[in-house]
Protein backbone atom coordinates (compact mmCIF):
# COMPACT_ATOMS: atom_id res chain seq x y z
CA UNK A 1 0.00 0.00 0.00
CA UNK A 2 2.71 2.52 0.53
CA UNK A 3 4.70 2.10 -2.17
CA UNK A 4 1.45 2.35 -4.30
CA UNK A 5 0.93 5.69 -2.46
CA UNK A 6 4.24 7.05 -2.97
CA UNK A 7 4.41 5.67 -6.91
CA UNK A 8 1.07 7.33 -7.67
CA UNK A 9 2.00 10.64 -5.99
CA UNK A 10 4.95 11.23 -8.14
CA UNK A 11 3.35 10.23 -11.43
CA UNK A 12 0.23 12.80 -10.31
CA UNK A 13 3.11 15.20 -9.25
CA UNK A 14 4.98 14.87 -12.53
CA UNK A 15 1.73 15.20 -14.28
CA UNK A 16 0.47 18.30 -12.54
CA UNK A 17 3.73 20.55 -12.97
CA UNK A 18 4.47 19.81 -16.33
CA UNK A 19 0.45 20.75 -17.10
CA UNK A 20 1.87 24.42 -15.79
CA UNK A 21 4.68 24.35 -18.21
CA UNK A 22 3.35 23.03 -21.58
CA UNK A 23 3.52 20.48 -24.05
CA UNK A 24 6.56 21.63 -25.39
CA UNK A 25 8.65 21.87 -22.13
CA UNK A 26 6.72 18.14 -20.88
CA UNK A 27 8.01 16.96 -24.36
CA UNK A 28 11.53 18.26 -24.23
CA UNK A 29 11.58 16.54 -20.75
CA UNK A 30 10.35 13.13 -21.64
CA UNK A 31 13.15 12.96 -24.21
CA UNK A 32 15.73 13.60 -21.94
CA UNK A 33 14.50 10.88 -19.43
CA UNK A 34 13.98 8.63 -21.76
CA UNK A 35 18.04 9.13 -23.05
CA UNK A 36 19.33 9.48 -19.55
CA UNK A 37 17.18 6.24 -19.16
CA UNK A 38 18.72 4.50 -21.90
CA UNK A 39 22.34 5.90 -20.87
CA UNK A 40 22.19 5.05 -17.54
CA UNK A 41 20.86 1.01 -18.31
CA UNK A 42 23.99 1.02 -21.44
CA UNK A 43 26.66 1.86 -18.58
CA UNK A 44 25.08 0.02 -15.45
CA UNK A 45 26.87 -3.13 -15.88
CA UNK A 46 30.19 -1.67 -16.75
CA UNK A 47 29.99 1.01 -14.25
CA UNK A 48 28.66 -1.44 -11.49
CA UNK A 49 31.18 -4.15 -12.29
CA UNK A 50 34.00 -1.89 -12.83
CA UNK A 51 34.14 0.78 -10.56
CA UNK A 52 31.35 -0.02 -7.66
CA UNK A 53 31.56 -3.69 -6.87
CA UNK A 54 34.57 -3.73 -4.43
CA UNK A 55 33.63 -0.09 -2.50
CA UNK A 56 29.98 -0.34 -2.24
CA UNK A 57 29.09 -4.14 -2.62
CA UNK A 58 25.49 -4.35 -1.96
CA UNK A 59 24.94 -0.90 -2.86
CA UNK A 60 26.64 -1.49 -6.01
CA UNK A 61 23.95 -2.10 -8.66
CA UNK A 62 21.49 0.12 -7.45
CA UNK A 63 23.88 3.10 -7.30
CA UNK A 64 25.14 1.74 -10.78
CA UNK A 65 21.65 2.10 -12.21
CA UNK A 66 20.62 5.62 -10.46
CA UNK A 67 23.77 7.71 -10.40
CA UNK A 68 24.36 7.58 -13.72
CA UNK A 69 20.42 8.13 -14.54
CA UNK A 70 20.58 11.29 -12.24
CA UNK A 71 23.84 12.87 -13.53
CA UNK A 72 22.54 11.99 -16.88
CA UNK A 73 18.93 13.67 -16.67
CA UNK A 74 20.06 17.07 -14.70
CA UNK A 75 23.10 17.52 -17.77
CA UNK A 76 20.74 16.92 -20.52
CA UNK A 77 18.13 19.06 -18.72
CA UNK A 78 20.87 22.26 -18.16
CA UNK A 79 22.01 21.79 -21.45
CA UNK A 80 18.29 21.89 -23.15
CA UNK A 81 17.54 24.83 -20.95
CA UNK A 82 20.72 26.59 -22.39
CA UNK A 83 19.68 25.30 -26.21
CA UNK A 84 16.35 25.80 -26.04
CA UNK A 85 15.44 29.29 -25.07
CA UNK A 86 11.52 29.42 -25.42
CA UNK A 87 9.03 28.04 -25.40
CA UNK A 88 5.90 27.15 -27.77
CA UNK A 89 2.55 28.31 -27.26
CA UNK A 90 -1.12 26.03 -27.87
CA UNK A 91 -4.74 26.34 -27.09
CA UNK A 92 -4.14 26.41 -23.60
CA UNK A 93 -6.89 23.75 -23.01
CA UNK A 94 -4.73 21.19 -25.28
CA UNK A 95 -1.55 23.09 -23.77
CA UNK A 96 -1.80 21.67 -20.42
CA UNK A 97 -4.06 18.73 -21.21
CA UNK A 98 -1.74 17.13 -23.43
CA UNK A 99 1.36 18.60 -21.20
CA UNK A 100 0.04 16.10 -18.18
CA UNK A 101 -0.42 13.83 -20.41
CA UNK A 102 3.20 13.80 -21.34
CA UNK A 103 4.33 14.60 -17.82
CA UNK A 104 2.76 11.34 -17.10
CA UNK A 105 4.61 9.71 -18.68
CA UNK A 106 7.71 11.17 -17.56
CA UNK A 107 6.66 10.58 -14.30
CA UNK A 108 6.20 6.76 -15.37
CA UNK A 109 9.75 6.38 -16.38
CA UNK A 110 11.37 8.62 -14.05
CA UNK A 111 9.33 6.31 -11.35
CA UNK A 112 10.13 3.08 -12.95
CA UNK A 113 14.11 3.59 -13.23
CA UNK A 114 14.56 4.77 -9.37
CA UNK A 115 12.16 1.55 -8.40
CA UNK A 116 14.30 -0.83 -10.40
CA UNK A 117 17.11 0.90 -9.20
CA UNK A 118 16.02 0.38 -4.93
CA UNK A 119 14.85 -2.77 -5.78
CA UNK A 120 18.46 -3.90 -6.17
CA UNK A 121 19.35 -2.34 -2.45
CA UNK A 122 19.08 -4.96 0.17
CA UNK A 123 16.02 -4.44 1.71
CA UNK A 124 14.86 -7.94 1.95
CA UNK A 125 12.15 -9.79 -0.33
CA UNK A 126 9.33 -7.60 -0.31
CA UNK A 127 9.87 -3.68 -0.73
CA UNK A 128 7.63 -1.52 1.37
CA UNK A 129 5.02 -4.29 0.99
CA UNK A 130 5.95 -5.47 -2.24
CA UNK A 131 7.09 -8.59 -3.49
CA UNK A 132 5.70 -9.49 -7.08
CA UNK A 133 7.36 -12.87 -7.30
CA UNK A 134 8.78 -16.11 -5.09
CA UNK A 135 9.96 -19.42 -5.27
CA UNK A 136 7.29 -22.19 -5.43
CA UNK A 137 7.71 -25.70 -6.14
CA UNK A 138 10.25 -27.57 -8.51
CA UNK A 139 11.91 -24.05 -8.81
CA UNK A 140 8.74 -22.05 -10.29
CA UNK A 141 8.28 -18.61 -9.97
CA UNK A 142 5.09 -17.40 -9.04
CA UNK A 143 2.46 -14.56 -6.79
CA UNK A 144 3.73 -15.04 -3.16
CA UNK A 145 1.68 -16.87 -0.90
CA UNK A 146 1.87 -14.19 1.50
CA UNK A 147 -1.40 -12.26 2.23
CA UNK A 148 0.92 -9.65 4.13
CA UNK A 149 2.46 -8.58 0.72
CA UNK A 150 1.55 -6.60 -2.40
CA UNK A 151 2.28 -8.32 -5.49
CA UNK A 152 1.01 -6.20 -8.00
CA UNK A 153 1.32 -2.20 -8.14
CA UNK A 154 -1.91 0.20 -9.26
CA UNK A 155 0.61 1.91 -11.96
CA UNK A 156 2.85 -1.04 -12.62
CA UNK A 157 5.94 1.57 -13.48
CA UNK A 158 8.83 -1.38 -12.62
CA UNK A 159 7.46 -3.38 -15.51
CA UNK A 160 6.06 -0.85 -18.24
CA UNK A 161 9.83 0.78 -17.67
CA UNK A 162 11.75 -2.68 -17.99
CA UNK A 163 9.43 -3.33 -21.13
CA UNK A 164 9.96 0.19 -22.58
CA UNK A 165 13.81 0.47 -22.42
CA UNK A 166 14.13 -3.26 -23.31
CA UNK A 167 12.15 -2.47 -26.33
CA UNK A 168 14.41 0.66 -27.53
CA UNK A 169 17.75 -1.25 -26.59
CA UNK A 170 16.49 -3.46 -29.51
CA UNK A 171 15.13 -0.76 -31.90
CA UNK A 172 15.97 3.23 -31.62
CA UNK A 173 18.51 2.28 -28.94
CA UNK A 174 19.82 -0.67 -30.34
CA UNK A 175 23.17 -2.34 -29.80
CA UNK A 176 24.99 -5.81 -30.15
CA UNK A 177 24.32 -6.73 -26.64
CA UNK A 178 20.49 -5.07 -26.27
CA UNK A 179 19.02 -4.86 -22.95
CA UNK A 180 15.81 -6.17 -24.38
CA UNK A 181 17.75 -9.71 -24.94
CA UNK A 182 20.39 -10.20 -22.04
CA UNK A 183 18.34 -9.23 -19.12
CA UNK A 184 14.54 -10.60 -20.14
CA UNK A 185 12.26 -9.16 -17.44
CA UNK A 186 14.48 -7.18 -15.49
CA UNK A 187 11.43 -5.99 -12.56
CA UNK A 188 11.10 -9.56 -12.01
CA UNK A 189 15.30 -9.45 -11.82
CA UNK A 190 15.10 -6.92 -9.35
CA UNK A 191 12.27 -8.39 -7.87
CA UNK A 192 14.56 -12.00 -7.40
CA UNK A 193 17.70 -10.15 -6.51
CA UNK A 194 15.76 -9.15 -3.25
CA UNK A 195 14.58 -12.85 -2.38
CA UNK A 196 17.92 -14.24 -1.84
CA UNK A 197 17.69 -12.10 1.98
CA UNK A 198 14.82 -14.58 2.71
CA UNK A 199 16.96 -16.77 3.65
CA UNK A 200 19.54 -14.82 5.61
CA UNK A 201 19.09 -11.22 6.06
CA UNK A 202 22.52 -10.56 6.20
CA UNK A 203 23.24 -12.54 3.33
CA UNK A 204 25.41 -11.37 0.43
CA UNK A 205 23.44 -10.35 -2.68
CA UNK A 206 26.35 -9.88 -5.09
CA UNK A 207 29.36 -12.18 -6.18
CA UNK A 208 32.47 -10.82 -7.46
CA UNK A 209 33.76 -11.64 -10.70
CA UNK A 210 37.13 -13.51 -9.52
CA UNK A 211 35.32 -15.13 -7.19
CA UNK A 212 33.17 -17.40 -9.81
CA UNK A 213 33.84 -19.38 -12.49
CA UNK A 214 32.17 -22.35 -14.58
CA UNK A 215 34.28 -25.04 -14.98
CA UNK A 216 32.07 -27.66 -17.40
CA UNK A 217 28.77 -27.49 -18.91
CA UNK A 218 26.89 -30.59 -20.29
CA UNK A 219 23.62 -31.11 -22.17
CA UNK A 220 21.37 -34.18 -22.54
CA UNK A 221 18.93 -34.04 -25.29
CA UNK A 222 15.94 -36.25 -24.98
CA UNK A 223 15.17 -38.94 -22.40
CA UNK A 224 17.98 -39.25 -19.63
CA UNK A 225 20.46 -42.14 -19.86
CA UNK A 226 20.48 -44.77 -17.89
CA UNK A 227 23.36 -43.54 -16.40
CA UNK A 228 22.07 -40.94 -14.74
CA UNK A 229 22.92 -40.98 -10.56
CA UNK A 230 19.19 -42.27 -9.82
CA UNK A 231 18.77 -39.66 -6.65
CA UNK A 232 18.38 -36.99 -9.78
CA UNK A 233 17.05 -39.56 -12.42
CA UNK A 234 14.19 -39.71 -9.90
CA UNK A 235 13.63 -36.60 -9.23
CA UNK A 236 13.41 -35.26 -13.20
CA UNK A 237 11.44 -37.96 -13.87
CA UNK A 238 8.90 -37.23 -11.08
CA UNK A 239 9.03 -33.99 -9.40
CA UNK A 240 11.06 -31.41 -11.73
CA UNK A 241 9.27 -29.28 -14.36
CA UNK A 242 10.40 -31.12 -17.49
CA UNK A 243 8.46 -31.58 -20.47
CA UNK A 244 8.65 -34.86 -23.10
CA UNK A 245 12.38 -33.84 -25.07
CA UNK A 246 13.08 -31.33 -22.51
CA UNK A 247 17.04 -30.33 -22.53
CA UNK A 248 18.75 -31.39 -19.54
CA UNK A 249 22.12 -29.01 -18.71
CA UNK A 250 24.51 -29.29 -16.06
CA UNK A 251 26.51 -26.42 -15.24
CA UNK A 252 29.85 -26.98 -12.92
CA UNK A 253 30.74 -23.88 -11.02
CA UNK A 254 33.45 -23.40 -8.77
CA UNK A 255 33.84 -20.98 -5.39
CA UNK A 256 36.42 -19.26 -3.86
CA UNK A 257 36.65 -17.03 -0.55
CA UNK A 258 38.70 -14.05 -1.69
CA UNK A 259 39.95 -11.59 1.04
CA UNK A 260 37.90 -7.62 0.33
CA UNK A 261 35.14 -9.72 -1.85
CA UNK A 262 31.28 -9.65 -0.41
CA UNK A 263 30.49 -13.16 -2.41
CA UNK A 264 30.97 -14.82 0.62
CA UNK A 265 29.37 -13.55 3.73
CA UNK A 266 31.43 -14.22 6.71
CA UNK A 267 32.68 -16.90 5.26
CA UNK A 268 29.35 -18.70 4.27
CA UNK A 269 27.90 -18.93 0.66
CA UNK A 270 24.41 -19.58 0.18
CA UNK A 271 22.79 -19.66 -2.96
CA UNK A 272 19.12 -19.97 -3.42
CA UNK A 273 17.81 -21.13 -6.64
CA UNK A 274 17.02 -17.11 -8.05
CA UNK A 275 20.48 -16.37 -7.21
CA UNK A 276 21.97 -19.36 -9.83
CA UNK A 277 20.04 -18.80 -13.33
CA UNK A 278 20.55 -20.62 -16.88
CA UNK A 279 20.17 -17.73 -19.70
CA UNK A 280 19.09 -20.10 -22.87
CA UNK A 281 18.21 -18.84 -26.44
CA UNK A 282 15.59 -19.56 -28.09
CA UNK A 283 15.37 -19.57 -31.92
CA UNK A 284 14.57 -15.80 -31.98
CA UNK A 285 13.68 -13.34 -29.09
CA UNK A 286 14.97 -12.71 -25.35
CA UNK A 287 16.82 -15.08 -23.37
CA UNK A 288 14.65 -17.32 -21.50
CA UNK A 289 15.45 -17.61 -17.65
CA UNK A 290 15.49 -21.11 -15.79
CA UNK A 291 15.81 -21.74 -12.33
CA UNK A 292 18.08 -25.11 -11.56
CA UNK A 293 15.69 -27.87 -10.78
CA UNK A 294 19.06 -29.02 -8.28
CA UNK A 295 22.25 -29.15 -7.86
CA UNK A 296 25.32 -31.42 -6.32
CA UNK A 297 28.40 -30.59 -4.00
CA UNK A 298 31.10 -32.85 -5.94
CA UNK A 299 32.54 -34.35 -2.27
CA UNK A 300 35.85 -33.95 -1.05
CA UNK A 301 36.52 -37.64 -0.16
CA UNK A 302 33.00 -39.29 0.29
CA UNK A 303 32.62 -41.84 -3.00
CA UNK A 304 28.85 -40.47 -3.25
CA UNK A 305 26.86 -37.47 -3.40
CA UNK A 306 23.35 -36.54 -2.74
CA UNK A 307 21.44 -34.71 -5.30
CA UNK A 308 19.34 -31.65 -4.00
CA UNK A 309 15.93 -31.11 -5.82
CA UNK A 310 14.61 -27.31 -5.92
CA UNK A 311 11.42 -28.26 -3.83
CA UNK A 312 10.23 -24.87 -2.48
CA UNK A 313 11.37 -21.31 -1.69
CA UNK A 314 13.41 -22.52 1.16
CA UNK A 315 15.93 -24.34 -0.98
CA UNK A 316 19.45 -23.42 -1.67
CA UNK A 317 22.96 -24.44 -2.03
CA UNK A 318 25.28 -23.52 0.86
CA UNK A 319 29.07 -24.05 1.75
CA UNK A 320 31.17 -23.30 4.71
CA UNK A 321 34.28 -23.92 2.80
CA UNK A 322 36.84 -21.51 1.52
CA UNK A 323 36.28 -23.43 -1.78
CA UNK A 324 33.45 -25.52 -3.05
CA UNK A 325 32.56 -26.99 -6.29
CA UNK A 326 28.83 -27.50 -6.85
CA UNK A 327 26.57 -28.41 -9.94
CA UNK A 328 23.67 -27.13 -10.99
CA UNK A 329 20.90 -28.58 -12.82
CA UNK A 330 18.46 -27.26 -15.17
CA UNK A 331 15.65 -28.78 -17.28
CA UNK A 332 15.23 -26.72 -20.59
CA UNK A 333 13.73 -27.37 -24.10
CA UNK A 334 14.75 -28.76 -26.62
CA UNK A 335 14.88 -25.37 -28.59
CA UNK A 336 16.53 -23.38 -26.61
CA UNK A 337 20.74 -23.68 -26.33
CA UNK A 338 22.67 -22.35 -22.93
CA UNK A 339 24.24 -19.60 -23.40
CA UNK A 340 25.04 -17.37 -19.88
CA UNK A 341 25.14 -18.56 -16.17
CA UNK A 342 24.25 -16.00 -13.83
CA UNK A 343 24.36 -15.69 -10.63
CA UNK A 344 23.70 -12.46 -8.08
CA UNK A 345 23.26 -10.00 -11.84
CA UNK A 346 27.43 -11.52 -12.54
CA UNK A 347 26.54 -13.10 -16.05
CA UNK A 348 29.29 -15.89 -17.35
CA UNK A 349 29.24 -16.71 -20.71
CA UNK A 350 29.28 -20.71 -20.95
CA UNK A 351 30.99 -20.98 -24.44
CA UNK A 352 30.16 -24.12 -26.63
CA UNK A 353 28.63 -26.85 -24.53
CA UNK A 354 29.70 -30.47 -24.33
CA UNK A 355 27.06 -32.88 -25.67
CA UNK A 356 26.08 -35.76 -24.10
CA UNK A 357 24.90 -38.78 -25.05
CA UNK A 358 23.30 -42.19 -23.84
CA UNK A 359 26.25 -44.60 -22.53
CA UNK A 360 28.31 -41.58 -21.12
CA UNK A 361 27.06 -41.64 -17.46
CA UNK A 362 30.51 -41.57 -16.75
CA UNK A 363 30.19 -37.33 -17.82
CA UNK A 364 27.55 -37.05 -15.68
CA UNK A 365 28.60 -39.07 -12.81
CA UNK A 366 32.09 -37.14 -12.71
CA UNK A 367 30.29 -33.96 -12.75
CA UNK A 368 28.05 -35.03 -9.84
CA UNK A 369 30.48 -36.72 -7.79
CA UNK A 370 29.01 -39.80 -8.14
CA UNK A 371 30.53 -43.32 -9.41
CA UNK A 372 28.17 -43.90 -12.63
CA UNK A 373 25.66 -46.54 -12.55
CA UNK A 374 26.28 -49.91 -14.93
CA UNK A 375 23.46 -51.10 -17.41
CA UNK A 376 20.76 -53.02 -15.39
CA UNK A 377 22.28 -52.09 -12.32
CA UNK A 378 20.18 -50.33 -9.78
CA UNK A 379 20.70 -47.41 -8.36
CA UNK A 380 20.07 -46.05 -4.52
CA UNK A 381 17.13 -43.82 -4.67
CA UNK A 382 18.07 -42.81 -0.84
CA UNK A 383 15.12 -40.92 1.05
CA UNK A 384 13.93 -39.61 -1.66
CA UNK A 385 14.87 -35.66 -3.09
CA UNK A 386 13.73 -32.82 -1.28
CA UNK A 387 14.99 -30.23 0.52
CA UNK A 388 15.56 -31.79 3.81
CA UNK A 389 17.58 -34.89 2.01
CA UNK A 390 20.27 -35.15 3.63
CA UNK A 391 22.37 -38.16 4.49
CA UNK A 392 22.40 -39.09 8.05
CA UNK A 393 24.13 -42.24 8.82
CA UNK A 394 22.33 -44.98 10.60
CA UNK A 395 24.90 -46.89 11.64
CA UNK A 396 26.22 -46.63 15.70
CA UNK A 397 27.76 -42.95 17.05
CA UNK A 398 31.30 -43.49 16.49
CA UNK A 399 33.38 -42.72 20.00
CA UNK A 400 36.14 -39.61 19.92
CA UNK A 401 39.58 -39.59 21.38
CA UNK A 402 40.46 -38.92 25.06
CA UNK A 403 40.47 -35.03 25.63
CA UNK A 404 44.10 -33.06 26.07
CA UNK A 405 43.78 -30.29 28.10
CA UNK A 406 41.30 -28.35 30.30
CA UNK A 407 37.82 -27.76 29.69
CA UNK A 408 34.37 -28.31 31.54
CA UNK A 409 33.12 -30.56 28.97
CA UNK A 410 34.35 -33.20 26.80
CA UNK A 411 32.68 -35.34 23.89
CA UNK A 412 31.84 -38.90 24.05
CA UNK A 413 30.59 -40.05 20.72
CA UNK A 414 29.74 -38.56 17.19
CA UNK A 415 27.32 -39.89 14.54
CA UNK A 416 25.54 -38.32 11.65
CA UNK A 417 22.14 -37.49 12.37
CA UNK A 418 19.65 -34.92 12.83
CA UNK A 419 16.97 -36.62 14.90
CA UNK A 420 16.08 -35.20 18.17
CA UNK A 421 16.56 -38.09 21.18
CA UNK A 422 13.01 -38.45 21.44
CA UNK A 423 9.99 -37.34 19.52
CA UNK A 424 7.85 -34.13 21.01
CA UNK A 425 4.57 -33.29 20.06
CA UNK A 426 3.89 -30.25 17.90
CA UNK A 427 1.15 -28.79 20.24
CA UNK A 428 3.71 -28.63 22.78
CA UNK A 429 6.27 -26.89 20.81
CA UNK A 430 4.89 -23.44 20.82
CA UNK A 431 7.76 -21.68 21.38
CA UNK A 432 9.82 -23.34 18.39
CA UNK A 433 9.24 -23.20 14.96
CA UNK A 434 8.28 -26.32 13.27
CA UNK A 435 7.55 -27.27 9.92
CA UNK A 436 7.26 -30.64 8.34
CA UNK A 437 8.02 -32.74 11.80
CA UNK A 438 11.41 -30.63 11.65
CA UNK A 439 12.67 -27.80 13.89
CA UNK A 440 13.65 -25.03 12.45
CA UNK A 441 14.41 -22.25 15.36
CA UNK A 442 13.77 -21.78 18.61
CA UNK A 443 13.75 -21.91 22.31
CA UNK A 444 12.20 -24.08 24.49
CA UNK A 445 12.06 -26.71 27.07
CA UNK A 446 9.10 -29.35 25.52
CA UNK A 447 8.02 -31.56 27.53
CA UNK A 448 7.96 -35.61 26.53
CA UNK A 449 6.06 -36.90 23.64
CA UNK A 450 3.56 -39.55 23.52
CA UNK A 451 2.84 -41.75 21.39
CA UNK A 452 1.62 -39.48 18.33
CA UNK A 453 4.23 -36.90 18.43
CA UNK A 454 5.30 -36.23 15.22
CA UNK A 455 8.11 -34.04 15.74
CA UNK A 456 11.19 -36.11 15.44
CA UNK A 457 14.36 -33.86 14.25
CA UNK A 458 16.47 -30.73 13.46
CA UNK A 459 16.03 -29.00 9.77
CA UNK A 460 19.41 -29.88 7.49
CA UNK A 461 20.58 -26.93 5.27
CA UNK A 462 20.13 -27.88 1.98
CA UNK A 463 23.34 -29.73 0.27
CA UNK A 464 25.00 -30.24 3.69
CA UNK A 465 24.63 -33.05 6.60
CA UNK A 466 23.95 -33.19 9.92
CA UNK A 467 26.28 -34.67 12.80
CA UNK A 468 25.36 -35.08 16.37
CA UNK A 469 27.97 -34.90 19.37
CA UNK A 470 26.78 -36.14 22.95
CA UNK A 471 28.92 -34.00 25.52
CA UNK A 472 29.23 -34.83 28.76
CA UNK A 473 31.38 -33.34 31.80
CA UNK A 474 35.30 -34.12 31.98
CA UNK A 475 35.90 -36.44 35.04
CA UNK A 476 36.58 -34.83 38.45
CA UNK A 477 40.22 -34.26 37.68
CA UNK A 478 40.39 -32.75 34.50
CA UNK A 479 36.86 -30.67 34.65
CA UNK A 480 37.03 -26.99 35.41
CA UNK A 481 33.65 -24.89 36.02
CA UNK A 482 31.80 -23.68 33.17
CA UNK A 483 32.13 -20.09 34.02
CA UNK A 484 36.01 -20.38 34.09
CA UNK A 485 36.27 -22.02 30.14
CA UNK A 486 36.59 -18.81 28.57
CA UNK A 487 39.63 -17.89 30.77
CA UNK A 488 41.74 -21.01 30.15
CA UNK A 489 45.40 -19.53 28.93
CA UNK A 490 45.12 -19.48 25.16
CA UNK A 491 41.62 -20.39 24.90
CA UNK A 492 38.20 -18.59 23.68
CA UNK A 493 35.90 -20.80 25.63
CA UNK A 494 34.11 -21.67 22.35
CA UNK A 495 33.35 -24.99 21.16
CA UNK A 496 33.67 -26.62 17.53
CA UNK A 497 34.65 -28.91 15.22
CA UNK A 498 37.56 -29.00 12.73
CA UNK A 499 38.69 -30.15 9.81
CA UNK A 500 41.69 -31.66 8.06
CA UNK A 501 42.26 -28.60 6.07
CA UNK A 502 41.64 -26.69 9.49
CA UNK A 503 37.70 -25.24 8.83
CA UNK A 504 35.89 -24.76 11.77
CA UNK A 505 32.36 -25.89 11.84
CA UNK A 506 29.70 -24.42 15.29
CA UNK A 507 27.03 -25.71 16.33
CA UNK A 508 23.24 -25.12 14.92
CA UNK A 509 21.61 -26.69 17.91
CA UNK A 510 21.70 -28.19 21.00
CA UNK A 511 18.98 -30.37 23.14
CA UNK A 512 19.26 -31.25 27.08
CA UNK A 513 17.01 -34.49 26.92
CA UNK A 514 16.22 -34.78 30.97
CA UNK A 515 15.70 -38.01 33.07
CA UNK A 516 12.07 -37.22 32.48
CA UNK A 517 11.93 -37.08 29.03
CA UNK A 518 11.64 -33.39 28.61
CA UNK A 519 13.79 -31.79 26.06
CA UNK A 520 14.83 -28.16 26.44
CA UNK A 521 15.81 -27.54 22.80
CA UNK A 522 17.95 -24.45 21.27
CA UNK A 523 18.07 -24.39 17.30
CA UNK A 524 19.26 -21.02 15.75
CA UNK A 525 22.18 -20.22 13.06
CA UNK A 526 24.94 -20.63 15.40
CA UNK A 527 26.27 -21.46 19.26
CA UNK A 528 29.62 -21.84 19.97
CA UNK A 529 29.60 -20.40 23.74
CA UNK A 530 30.57 -23.39 26.01
CA UNK A 531 29.48 -21.15 28.78
CA UNK A 532 26.07 -21.84 27.64
CA UNK A 533 26.06 -25.18 27.87
CA UNK A 534 23.87 -26.29 30.74
CA UNK A 535 27.02 -29.03 31.71
CA UNK A 536 26.95 -28.21 35.75
CA UNK A 537 23.69 -28.70 35.91
CA UNK A 538 23.09 -32.49 33.68
CA UNK A 539 21.84 -35.02 36.35
CA UNK A 540 22.00 -38.60 36.52
CA UNK A 541 20.22 -40.03 33.45
CA UNK A 542 20.20 -36.65 31.42
CA UNK A 543 22.35 -36.11 27.72
CA UNK A 544 23.35 -33.04 25.96
CA UNK A 545 23.73 -33.21 22.50
CA UNK A 546 25.23 -30.63 20.20
CA UNK A 547 24.29 -30.75 16.32
CA UNK A 548 26.66 -29.48 13.94
CA UNK A 549 25.50 -28.62 9.74
CA UNK A 550 28.71 -29.36 7.03
CA UNK A 551 29.34 -29.99 3.79
CA UNK A 552 29.27 -34.05 2.97
CA UNK A 553 32.69 -35.80 2.34
CA UNK A 554 34.65 -33.83 4.84
CA UNK A 555 37.12 -35.50 7.52
CA UNK A 556 36.44 -34.19 10.29
CA UNK A 557 39.92 -34.14 12.79
CA UNK A 558 39.04 -32.39 16.09
CA UNK A 559 36.70 -31.65 18.67
CA UNK A 560 37.76 -28.21 20.58
CA UNK A 561 37.14 -26.10 23.72
CA UNK A 562 39.35 -23.71 24.44
CA UNK A 563 42.20 -25.07 24.67
CA UNK A 564 41.29 -28.69 25.34
CA UNK A 565 41.14 -30.85 22.33
CA UNK A 566 39.99 -34.18 21.25
CA UNK A 567 40.80 -36.25 18.43
CA UNK A 568 38.21 -37.05 15.59
CA UNK A 569 38.63 -39.53 13.17
CA UNK A 570 35.19 -39.39 11.34
CA UNK A 571 34.23 -39.26 7.53
CA UNK A 572 30.88 -37.06 7.25
CA UNK A 573 28.12 -39.00 5.44
CA UNK A 574 29.87 -41.99 5.23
Amino acid sequence: MILNILVLVLVLAMAIFWSTQGLFSAFIHLVATVVAGAIAFAVWEPVTLGLLLDPLTSWAWATGLLLPFALALIVLRILSNKVIGGNLKLPSLADQGLAGLVGAVSGVLTAGVCLLGVSFLPLGPALLGYQPVEVQTTARLGPPTNDAVTTSLWIPVDRLTADFFAFASTHGFSSHRPLGLLRPDLDEAAARFRIGQFYDPNASLVANPSTVAVEAVRVYDGELPAEVPALLGQFIAESAPTRNGDRLVLVTTRWEALKDTATFDEGILRLPPVQTVLLAAPPAGPLAMHLPVGWSKKPVTSSTAAFYGVVDNRSYASSELPEETITFVYAIPENQDPVYFETRMLRIPLGEPEQGAAGDGAVVADLLGEPAIEAGEEGDAGGGPGVNVSPQNAAAAAAVGEPVGNAALKALSIEATNRLPGRISINAASGLDVEEKEVISGRQNVQKGDRTATVDSIRTPPGQVMVRLELSPMSTSQALPTRVVAKVAGGDGRYKLVDTRGNEFFARATVWQKDAGEQEIHVTDRLDNAADLPINRLQDGDRLFAYFAMPDGLVLDRFVVGTMEQDVDFTVGE
